[in-house]
């Protein structure tokens, strides 16, 4: 194994566990011997982590022992003489084999796709049974009966116990229709997200999550970069960022026909032979749930001679869906059972999806770090691009909290290095946009020609 005792330098690891089980019982507990590299990504708009090795083989293994693509590989990564959370500490499913070649005479070099046993045994199984309770439980229920999970979970509890039938659907897609109509019970948001980081399931609402502590703080410096080992400030390189690059900003088209400005809910009540219209206004409800920044990342001024601001446009993206309330119950139900709330969570959760999407986005690469994870916020501060407007060196729309949305582990071997390649986002900007004059759309007058 590594022989660290001490974190000699940003992005040191210590393998702790590293064993290959092969599907015939054959144990190799020094697998790491002939790793290369491991990549591990995880994801808030994914269910399951998944990974790749790349292996450099001498001993023909996938005949040997043998490797089917049904083995298993137990992974356990720290920061040396850290007292905190492993980097990652978990089992994966080896799911393929691939890109094998010959690199020399007797060796060969291949690739083993990872993916979490839940993952494929969400692909083996199917949920058949009824449900009365509220989601949270539910999701509880189907991870440690259904997919067998012993993993930590993280659930942020629901309201509105309902009825549901599961017919014959896979776990997981069973779990995203739950979570879709989602309320929280402590927050009342519908903003809810199921997935995998490297500390377990999660079920919260992105109001949970923008209330807990940045676990960080992330900058662009070069100072100390050409000093000596010995010499190097561990801290700081921690937080230095090593590279970066700011994504596509707020795309306005998708966000006008994805919802996300202004939308229409049209209810139709199954029961009572009516319906009901609902509409969401971006700028109204921007701070109705929780916020990274109280901001918006567009400005509500006035774009046309109607004084229309961009969320005045609820045609724009038009839903229908039904019901069977009665008095804020289930009508086809005697006793307590409420009805689907589309009005609470189809709207708000259509423009929270494409606000997580289309908001404010970078990506970084820094040293890897143990307590770090998707799901977690950071804060981030980038150095201005171009020609200064006053006394200010750093992007002001970039400076402040930021939600990991996504996050690539890079573990090299040879030399020994942890590489996290981050993307984090903004649902708001921190400080408000300026409007110094006219906002209204610049027209030039045409004629029309019949011929």
């Amino acid at each position: 194994m590594s022989g660290y005792s001490t974190l000699d330098q940003a992005g040191d690891f210590r393998v702790e566990e590293c064993i290959l089980q092969s599907s015939s019982g054959t144990i190799h507990d020094e697998f790491h011997k002939q790793i290369q590299g491991i990549q591990v990504t995880e994801s808030l708009f994914t269910t399951s982590l998944t990974g790749a090795l790349l292996v450099t083989d001498n001993n023909n293994l996938p005949m040997n022992m043998p490797i089917t693509g049904q083995d298993f590989f137990t992974l356990k990564l720290t920061t040396p003489n850290l007292e905190s959370e492993p980097i990652i500490d978990t089992v994966f499913s080896v799911a393929q084999i691939k890109a094998k070649q010959e690199i020399s005479v007797g060796a060969q070099a291949y690739v083993l796709s990872l993916e979490t046993p839940e993952l494929l045994l969400d692909n083996r199984v199917r949920v058949k049974s009824s449900f009365t309770d509220v989601s949270s439980s539910i999701i509880e229920k189907i991870l440690r009966e259904n997919l067998k999970t012993t993993k930590n979970i993280l659930l942020e509890e629901t309201t509105g116990t309902r009825k549901h039938v599961a017919p014959y659907q896979r776990p997981f897609t069973f779990i995203k229709h739950l979570m879709r109509e989602s309320i929280s019970k402590s927050k009342n948001s519908p903003h809810y997200y199921f997935f995998e980081n490297t500390r377990g399931f999660n079920f919260v609402t992105t109001d949970y999550l923008y209330e807990q502590d940045a676990v960080g703080k992330f900058e662009v410096s070069d100072t100390g970069v050409l000093e000596n080992l010995s010499k190097r400030d561990l801290e700081r390189d921690l937080s230095n960022i090593l590279s970066y690059t700011i994504s596509d900003s707020s795309d306005t088209l998708f966000a006008t026909r994805g919802g996300m400005l202004s939308s229409r809910n049209v209810i139709y009540n199954i029961f009572n032979k009516n319906y009901e219209v609902y509409t969401y206004d971006y700028f109204n409800e921007f701070n109705k749930y929780g916020r990274i920044n109280n901001n918006p990342i567009y400005n509500e001024s006035e774009i046309d001679e109607k004084e229309n601001t961009l969320s005045m446009f609820p045609e724009a993206n038009i839903n229908l869906h039904p019901t069977s309330k009665s008095n804020s119950l289930d009508a086809r139900y005697s006793g307590n059972y409420v009805d689907n709330q589309s009005e609470k969570w189809l709207l708000p959760s259509r423009g929270k999806s494409m606000e997580m999407s289309f908001g404010q986005s970078v990506e970084i690469t820094i040293h890897g770090r143990a307590n770090l994870a998707v799901g977690d916020k950071i804060h981030l501060t980038l150095p201005i691009i171009g020609k200064t407007h006053g006394n200010e060196n750093i992007e002001k729309f970039y400076d402040g909290e930021f939600l990991v949305t996504h996050i690539k582990h890079e573990f090299r071997f040879v030399p020994e290095s942890h590489v996290m390649t981050l993307s984090v986002m903004q649902d708001g900007v921190p400080k408000p946009y300026e409007v110094v004059g006219e906002t209204k759309e610049p027209k030039k007058q045409g004629t029309t020609i019949k011929v």
